[in-house]
């Protein structure tokens, strides 16, 4: 299946979110349709097929909970969006068949994670193969063999999995592997990153909070826990976690139930957990900042994901797929990876690891016209400070990646863009136009 072949349906009646979600999803090569309301929603799907939908609660007619069933039985994977977290309509929508859900703001990568399983899962079903068996890990190297090798051995079960390696090196891709060739992959995946939720709100956001728990707790909220049902729990970043909810949560896992705040009635926990880190945490339990006894909880297999520059036979294989994904996804067409320039990827240590590598082909294929060769001279990677450079020449070329940054970050929103660098839209427009980044439509 091609990619532009892949149709999703949005429904939701702020002209916002609409925007943002049809944007995402045509950065990501699919075509997408966009629905107000129920009924806007079933009158497009009684006209064309959707492999994905994304599907607001709250709608001025009625409730996305009343699509659910004709999406599945026109074979729509069903993500449920919402800013009211509310017990009731969460459960409710994970029960009636919703693959998952995703709570307002959202980030532009949760998004892109869920149209690209949604397309892998309808790809495999037209092929005729078995059932998908997760996200595709790239590769050649032996270390990431004997690593898959490893995950089909675990995903059956449900002991604890710690993931450790270096930020950027795809410790989430991991555990959705694990999750999606297990028993549970009908169930839902939650995944909470712990170090991009401040201290204060990581209990709320884990456990739920009752209505009056705490000044701003308007009304009763689902935590993660519960969200996971009998999915997959994905502890991010498991080693910012504070020294008191590492307490709270070491009891969570020895006694299999929870409370959310303000309530003193236990809930069961019924999904699997899986956390991950890039710090040395046994390091930090030595050093008496992280449980010891929690870290030898969660580590009932452990996983080293090895970093990218200790995998130069990978780097290849994951430029070409990252390539055909962005060529696919900006609708461009006929450019290449030359030898020189994939010479240069592999000779670049990749502090950043995969992300990095992903985020380069995307800068180089971004600026690139049509039928283009990719050469050396496209990738910016630590050359800032290469000899033979003016002063004036890196400041343009931090200048540069600072815009290609803000512009892929806000989904190429020039005002979001624009208000991210702090700077005015003129501002933007006349520093686009001068490092070339208008294309043809200025």
């Amino acid at each position: 299946m091609e990619r532009r072949d892949f149709k999703v349906l949005i429904v939701d009646d702020e002209v916002g979110i609409q925007e943002s979600l049809k944007a995402i999803v045509s950065f990501e090569g699919f075509s997408a349709d966009v629905a107000a309301n129920v009924a806007q929603a079933e009158a497009l799907l009684r006209r064309n097929g959707y492999g994905l939908a994304l599907v607001d609660i709250r709608l001025p007619d009625g409730t996305g909970l009343s699509l659910l069933e004709p999406l599945k039985r026109a074979g729509a994977k069903t993500v449920m969006i919402t800013a009211f977290a509310t017990v009731d309509t969460a459960v409710e929508a994970l029960k009636s068949g919703a693959a998952d859900y995703l709570r307002k703001p959202f980030e532009m990568d949760e998004v892109r994670v869920l149209c690209a399983g949604a397309f892998q899962e309808a790809s495999t079903r037209r092929r005729g193969d078995a059932a998908p068996e997760g996200p595709a890990i790239i590769y050649r190297s032996e270390c990431m063999g004997k690593m898959l090798g490893v995950i089909d051995k675990v995903a059956a079960y449900d002991i604890p999995v710690l993931i450790l390696g270096e930020s950027g090196v795809g410790k989430e891709v991991v555990a959705r592997c694990i999750h999606d060739r297990g028993p549970r992959r009908s169930f839902p995946f939650i995944g909470i990153n712990m170090a991009a939720i401040p201290s204060e709100l990581v209990e709320s956001e884990l456990f739920g909070h009752e209505k009056g728990a705490f000044t701003g707790a308007t009304e009763r909220r689902i935590g993660r826990f519960e969200l996971a049902d009998k999915g997959t729990i994905f502890l991010d970043e498991i080693g910012d976690l504070s020294f008191a909810l590492q307490s709270k949560l070491l009891r969570v896992l020895e006694e299999r139930s929870f409370e959310p705040v303000g309530s003193v009635k236990s809930k069961e926990l019924k999904a699997r957990v899986i956390a991950a880190t890039n710090k040395d945490i046994l390091e930090s339990a030595r050093l008496g900042a992280f449980r010891t006894d929690l870290y030898y909880r969660l580590n009932g297999i452990r996983i080293d994901v090895p970093p990218l520059a200790r995998r130069v036979e990978d780097i290849e294989p994951l430029a070409r797929h990252f390539l055909e994904r962005t060529v696919a996804s900006l609708g461009k067409h006929g450019i290449s990876l030359g030898p020189e320039a994939m010479a240069r990827l592999k000779h670049y240590p990749w502090p950043g690891n995969v992300r990095e590598l992903k985020h380069a082909i995307e800068r180089a294929v971004l600026l690139c016209d049509d039928g283009a060769a990719l050469g050396p001279r496209d990738f910016n990677l630590g050359d800032a400070g290469a000899p033979g450079k003016s002063i004036r020449e890196m400041e343009a070329d931090i200048e540069r990646d600072s815009l290609i940054a803000a512009l892929i970050g806000n989904n190429f929103n020039r005002s979001a863009a624009a208000e991210s660098l702090k700077i005015s839209r003129r501002t933007l427009y006349n520093r686009m136009k001068k490092h070339s980044l208008l294309g043809n439509g200025g």
